[in-house]
């Protein structure tokens, strides 16, 4: 009894609380002091962690010390990590890193036919899944408990099955799901079978009541972000759907049936932190775009309403990604007043990548298109413009050149040629931007001209 009550003492010195302690003496099956503490230095070392994270690995996996962490043998722990680099095509770091999120993997086999070994699981989920191993690695590093998961058996909750109760609950194909499962592998962790208040059917209820929606359309809008499955509904919690709800009412001084109409064309809206100092914050995003368009609060709101994928911008870097990019990039083109008459009209103007915009602005203006362009041909790459407005320049008295910017199977239909067989003709290459430079100037008297980092950045040599 003393032995074991200084193993409790150690185990609790470390960190672990009682029950911790208690599954680590059971399942580990070591009981000398100095043993265990030559295993604990040997862990740390070979997985190149520190105590903390040890002691956490230690809580979801309390046999993890009576793992080889010395030796070389095959089954000891180097040997695994260079198994799982093997089936995994991944560096040792990605390796370690797979270790330590999921430590139950050191437990299982490796290789062989056997569906619970680790290559049989991965090769179930890259044809289940329709997708790469590299996208594998990018889920399990999500989710490390995927390969926990019972993959193939008839058990209704396998993942084979649990796969296809989303396709019935959301009335979605395949490759939808998969799509999902890739961008959200939590949710093989739910529940799709009972009937209750935790389980995927009874969170379809709950959001359906909170959101006013019918089924099908809680289904379109789970399929568009899935992570809406993992929200608590109606807590007092900050995260929870109802105090989200209420802060973006606040944010944007209007009211529920306003905000829910929002969130159910945007349920991304659901992802973000709403009030607070934070500078990625709703609020604060409101703030910035305030005061750096110089709009006034309600303007700004109207906005954001019309267009809530503003915020999904970077206000705070200064990277090519962030919306600072953007706007030097527009306003080398357009006066800044300019710029606010187009927010104002069209707030989507933001989408345009800020390397891409002075190209794309300087053909529409070119072109004759202006119009067009800033209603949404903005959207439409360079490359596939330009080749258009080369092959429609031929029959300029025929062709309304607008054309330019209607969609493919439109322009297919109207021309029987297909664009990118015209920009394998007509390639946006340095003779192109020359021309392109050459009539802006002609046309405005600007002498506007693209930078070697632009260049770099469109891939124009």
């Amino acid at each position: 009894m003393d032995d074991l009550n200084a193993l409790q003492g150690f185990y609790i010195g470390l960190g672990l609380d009682q029950a911790a302690a208690d599954n680590v003496i059971k399942y580990c099956g070591l009981r000398n002091l100095d043993l265990i503490q030559r295993k604990i230095q040997e862990c740390q070392s070979c997985l190149r962690i520190n105590q903390a994270t040890m002691v956490r690995m230690l809580m979801r996996c309390p046999s993890l010390l009576g793992h080889d962490f010395a030796g070389r043998a095959a089954t000891s722990v180097t040997s695994k990590i260079k198994n799982i680099q093997q089936i995994f095509d991944v560096d040792e770091q990605t390796a370690l890193k797979m270790i330590v999120s999921n430590p139950a993997l050191l437990g299982y086999d490796y290789f062989g036919h056997q569906p619970s070994s680790i290559q049989s699981k991965v090769v179930f989920y890259q044809k289940t899944l329709q997708t790469d191993l590299a996208s594998i690695v990018k889920m399990i590093l999500s989710f490390p408990s995927v390969l926990n998961l019972d993959c193939a058996s008839d058990k209704p909750t396998s993942v084979k099955n649990k796969l296809k109760d989303y396709q019935a609950i959301l009335n979605a194909d395949e490759k939808t799901v998969a799509k999902m499962i890739l961008a959200q592998p939590q949710l093989l962790g739910l529940d799709c079978i009972t009937d209750n208040v935790k389980s995927v059917k009874g969170k379809i209820k709950e959001l359906q009541t909170i959101l006013h929606v019918d089924g099908k359309t809680m289904a379109k809008v789970i399929v568009a972000n899935p992570p809406i499955l993992g929200l608590d509904c109606y807590s007092d919690s900050l995260t929870s759907i109802k105090s989200k709800i209420k802060d973006y009412q606040t944010v944007f001084q209007t009211n529920e049936q306003v905000i829910t109409k929002l969130i159910i064309a945007r349920p991304t809206l659901l992802n973000y932190e709403i009030l607070g100092d934070n500078p990625k914050s709703v609020s604060s995003k409101l703030k910035f775009y305030e005061e750096t368009l110089h709009f006034d609060h309600q303007t700004m709101i109207d906005i954001l309403l019309k267009t809530p994928s503003l915020l999904a911008f970077d206000t705070v870097g200064t990277g090519p990604t962030s919306l600072k990019a953007k706007i030097d990039k527009i306003t080398e083109v357009v006066p800044f007043e300019r710029l606010r008459e187009i927010v104002v009209a069209n707030p989507k103007i933001f989408h345009v990548p800020a390397q891409n915009f002075k190209l794309r602005y300087m053909l529409a203006e070119n072109i004759g298109v202006m119009s067009k362009f800033l209603f949404n041909g903005f959207m439409t790459g360079q490359d596939k413009v330009w080749a258009r407005f080369c092959y429609l320049d031929k029959h300029r008295g025929t062709f309304n050149m607008n054309n330019v910017y209607v969609g493919e199977k439109r322009f297919n239909h109207n021309f029987n040629v297909n664009s990118n067989d015209l920009m394998q003709r007509y390639p946006l290459d340095k003779t192109a931007l020359a021309r392109i430079e050459q009539d802006y100037q002609m046309k405005t008297g600007i002498n506007l001209k693209l930078d070697q980092q632009e260049l770099t950045m469109l891939g124009i040599e």
